[in-house]
């Protein structure tokens, strides 16, 4: 995918619904979903069909995988996804295996969006972004 998706600012106010992942700490680490590609509603099945298979991928690749979901502001809309300390190449290779607009970065403290092209934006300080709460 080259293009950004028509919701993509649902992309930029993402939160996340679990803590900070402590076994990431001190780490570049990308979160990524399998759930809902741009331009598909899934099936609760498929989507946890999907996600099934992305954290299978990434314990093939021997990566440590957190589980993160991924949360509109309000967190009305959900997708359950995964928190690895793999490389961009990775996240963004996985991301087009299964379909994926974008993945998130967390380097530095930091938050970045990394579109499916590589082109990256600035969302602010990570940790504003985790919740335990939700």
């Amino acid at each position: 995918m080259t293009s950004k998706p028509s919701d993509a600012d649902g992309y930029r106010s993402a939160v996340f619904a679990e803590p900070w992942p402590d076994t990431l700490n001190d780490e570049t680490f990308h979160i990524i979903t399998a759930c809902d590609p741009p331009s598909q509603r899934r099936t609760p099945l498929e989507n946890d069909l999907a996600d099934q298979r992305l954290h299978g991928r990434l314990q093939g690749l021997g990566l440590h995988a957190v589980r993160i979901t991924g949360c509109s502001p309000d967190f009305a809309h959900r997708e359950p996804g995964w928190a690895s300390a793999c490389t961009r190449d990775q996240a963004l290779a996985l991301a087009a295996e299964f379909e994926q607009a974008a993945v998130f970065c967390v380097a530095g403290a930091q938050l970045l969006l990394v579109w499916a092209d590589g082109t990256e934006e600035f969302l602010g300080a990570a940790a504003a972004r985790f919740s335990a709460t939700n």
